[in-house]
Formats: structure tokens, C-alpha cells, sequence
């Protein structure tokens, strides 16, 4: 027995169960993931785990430009990781509690300044980009054999896919999507009978496609 989704595409039990044991499907936000939004995010992360460190290094030296020159290393650090699959920073945060709120905003802000230096020659390539929609934690990157992967969750798009292409899937889909339904949807890679599907499921809405 089959179920109606919307587009009029049919789920079948076996499929339905399939998809909800899948490893690789992962919530989604309500728009295609920016590789810069990604990147600050992580960034600001980064340095807020390792403020203590930050601040006792700049009061030694007193140097703006030793500093800016920290923020750009972590910038470029994380680009690596992101663009590359690198083993991901895991810097603890050991700070007390009674520490200051605002020499953290402080930090911050100075590498907002720094980010907002780096953005005139950055931006555009990071704009070319595209972050894995199954992790969404590493930028996929195109392969010898005319397909893309992520290095990251190992994951192999279906063959002929490149990422401009991608990119305008995924920001159709989801603009389409929320058209007609608030909740997130989802992506993932779904083998069936030797074939891998890109699929779009939302199960708000009922939805389920193969975008590729």
C-alpha cells in the first residue's frame, strides 16, 4: 500500500521505514547554508572557546596587528577546514564563570573588523562555494570522475552532478518548499537497486522527491 505525498509522489512503507534509518539525512535550515555564514559562525566559536588565551596573549604584547594577525590565522584555519576536510579544532573552554562578559564581546569585535578586512578579497570566492547539505559542516568539492563529494561525512553525490548545478537545486528546492509549508526539510542520499538518489523529504508536508 502506497501513501500520497505532495507533488504527487508515492512512498512506499519499505521506502518510508528506509528514509527514517538512513544515517545520512539530517535536519535542514529553511535556506541553502552560505559557506561564509558557516564560516564566521565557526570562527566566532573558535575564539570564543579560547578567549582566556586570546586576552593574556594580547595584554603581553600590547599589539593590534599581533592580534589581527591571530584572527587571520583562525580565518584561514577554518577556510582549510571547511574547503578540505581537515581534523576539526577542539579547543576547550576552560574559562571561570566570574570572567567578563565584555572583554569576550570585545574579541569579537575586533574580529568582526578583521573578517570585515578579509571579505574584499575572500568573499568572492567563498560566495562559489557550496557547504554539504547532508553534514553542513564541510564544502563539497568536485571530483576527477565528473560528480561532487564531501570529504567530510563521505558522502558521493550521483554522477554528472556538478556544483553550480547543485547549488541551483538546492535553493529551488527550498524555496519551492516554503512556499507551501513552514517546517524544515530534508536532504539525503538514498541508494535503492544500485542507484543513488539525491532526495528532498519534508515529513510535515508528506514530501519526498529525488532531486537528482
Amino acid at each position: 500500500m502506497f501513501g500520497l505525498a505532495t507533488g504527487d509522489v508515492l512512498i512506499s512503507p519499505r521506502m518510508d521505514s528506509k528514509l527514517r534509518d538512513r544515517s545520512s539525512m539530517y535536519k535542514r535550515r529553511n535556506e541553502s547554508p552560505k559557506f561564509r555564514d558557516l564560516l564566521r559562525e565557526r570562527c566566532r566559536s573558535r575564539i570564543k572557546a579560547s578567549r582566556r588565551a586570546l586576552l593574556t596573549e594580547f595584554r603581553q604584547k600590547a599589539d593590534n596587528d599581533t592580534l589581527r594577525d591571530v584572527f587571520s590565522n583562525i580565518l584561514h584555519e577554518e577556510i582549510k577546514i571547511l574547503k578540505e576536510g581537515a581534523p576539526e579544532s577542539k579547543e576547550e573552554d576552560n574559562l571561570p564563570e566570574e570572567y567578563p562578559d565584555d572583554e569576550e564581546q570585545w574579541l569579537l569585535t575586533e574580529y568582526e573588523k578583521v573578517l570585515e578586512d578579509e571579505a574584499n578579497t575572500l568573499f568572492g570566492e567563498w560566495e562559489n562555494e557550496v557547504i554539504c547539505p547532508l553534514c553542513e559542516k564541510s564544502a563539497l568539492v568536485p571530483t576527477i570522475d565528473d560528480s561532487v563529494a564531501c570529504y567530510k561525512c563521505c558522502q558521493r553525490f550521483p554522477d554528472g552532478t556538478s556544483l553550480h548545478g547543485l547549488r541551483e537545486v538546492l535553493d529551488r528546492s527550498i524555496e519551492t518548499h516554503n512556499t507551501s509549508c513552514t517546517e524544515k526539510c530534508q536532504f539525503a542520499l538514498i541508494s535503492d537497486n544500485e542507484l543513488t538518489g539525491f532526495y528532498q523529504i519534508c515529513d510535515s508536508c508528506g514530501l519526498m522527491i529525488n532531486l537528482l
